[in-house]
């Protein structure tokens, strides 16, 4: 099993890596002085390059690796923040419509036809039901949109 440590300081890599740019030494040689790995002395050698505009077309500098990783996991929380929310508006969605239509939000089946479904199942499935006055009511995870009322139930404009 291979030997682990620490990381090193980024200032040891730096002086590592400009110290085998001046000092004339091989790579082998100057790895062993210091006691790291050949391929971790390669390593630092070519991010010091990258990070002065040596580097291959592409090649990303140790402060965009970083932006990258920030933005990385930026995007991953937003996700979850966006699941969670999108979850909650389809629960309140669901709820709402129930309230609108007057069914319970968890009465019968879900295998009964769509007219005559319980609200669980026309919100899960994102039908339109239509009640008795004519108004239409229509669940989506986002929001819940009576067509043809007004919130307190009267037939609008």
């Amino acid at each position: 099993m291979a030997k682990t440590h620490p990381p090193y300081l980024p200032a040891f890599r730096a002086e590592a890596a400009a110290l085998a740019k001046t000092s004339g030494k091989g790579v082998p040689q100057l790895a062993h002085d210091l006691g790291v790995s050949e391929q971790a002395l390669r390593g630092w050698i070519k991010r010091a390059a990258v990070d002065d505009g040596r580097g291959q077309p592409g090649d990303l500098t140790t402060a965009e690796r970083e932006e990258l990783r920030r933005l990385r996991r930026e995007v991953k929380i937003l996700q979850q923040e966006r699941e969670i929310l999108r979850k909650a508006a389809a629960f309140f969605a669901r709820e709402t419509l129930c309230a609108a239509t007057g069914s319970s939000p968890r009465s019968g089946p879900t295998t009964r036809s769509p007219s005559s479904a319980g609200c669980s199942t026309l919100a899960a499935r994102g039908t339109r039901p239509t009640s008795s006055s004519g108004t239409e009511t229509y669940a989506s995870a986002r929001a819940v949109v009576v067509y043809g009322a007004t919130a307190s139930g009267a037939v609008g404009s």
